[in-house]
């Protein structure tokens, strides 16, 4: 009986049960703990309150006031201007990184009262899938469960992951890159585009500057990844087909 490969092929098996473990033990003493000790939030001053959170409760009253006209009034009334943004604007105009982000239609269910405490729970969550998706690829490339999840807890306890408690909206570039990154090879492969489409069309709808900076790195990639390549495979046309296919794709 081989212990060494029946642990490896549990592990296997169970890992992202194992990585959901590891993440939230870790996560407790990295954070929650002295949050809970020092009695703060994990929402930052400036940025973080001002106008991530603003814009996460925002979106909760906005999206329950077409549902609250639909429901009651039997029509849908969506606001489109608001007085109180700034000297009055435009609603869409002005806060479409909030809209675009699927994560802040969760505010629509939760009262205002709460939003605080869902806001937190959120950051929580795409640090989770930071290093979710970073499993998704090191696996797909054919990495053992246990560098890979060595590996997830590296990404997703960065020092630039830790950005996302100022800047929360730069989180999901963060957790979105890897699977970038995992459809490239896909396509590098010969295989589908579908991955690589999404989840570049995703960092693009949230936010814009990470988008671009995303295309940047995927460039470089993509360069980096051709020039470690067998020689016999480098070359000129196969060059010239991963540039068209890239270049089809973006």
């Amino acid at each position: 009986m081989n212990i060494t490969a029946d642990l490896g092929e549990n592990i296997r098996k169970n890992y992202y049960k194992i990585y959901l473990a590891v993440f939230s033990v870790a996560f407790f003493f990295a954070f929650i703990i002295w949050h809970i000790l020092d009695g703060k939030s994990f929402i930052v001053e400036y940025d973080s309150f001002d106008q991530h959170y603003m814009g996460f409760v925002y979106v909760g009253k906005w999206l329950r006031n077409i549902a609250r006209s639909l429901i009651f009034d039997h029509r849908i009334n969506i606001p489109l201007w608001d007085i109180s943004i700034g000297y009055s604007s435009d609603i869409l105009a002005t806060l479409p990184v909030y809209f675009c982000d699927p994560f802040n239609w969760i505010s629509m269910m939760i009262p205002a009262k709460y939003a605080e405490y869902a806001f937190e729970a959120i950051i929580t969550v795409k640090i989770c899938l930071c290093g979710i998706a970073f499993s998704k690829l090191s696996l797909e490339k054919g990495n053992s469960p246990s560098a890979t999840l060595c590996g997830a807890i590296t990404y997703a306890f960065a020092a630039s992951v830790y950005i996302g408690f100022l800047q929360t909206i730069f989180l999901n570039a963060m957790f979105a890159f890897p699977l970038v990154i995992l459809g490239a090879e896909r396509i590098w492969k010969k295989g589908s585009p579908h991955l690589y489409i999404t989840a570049l069309s995703f960092v693009f709808i949230t936010y814009f500057y990470c988008a671009y900076m995303v295309c940047i790195m995927i460039f470089l990639y993509c360069i980096l990844r051709f020039l470690n390549v067998s020689r016999e495979n480098r070359t000129r046309k196969e060059f010239v087909r991963i540039l068209k296919s890239f270049s089809y794709y973006m």
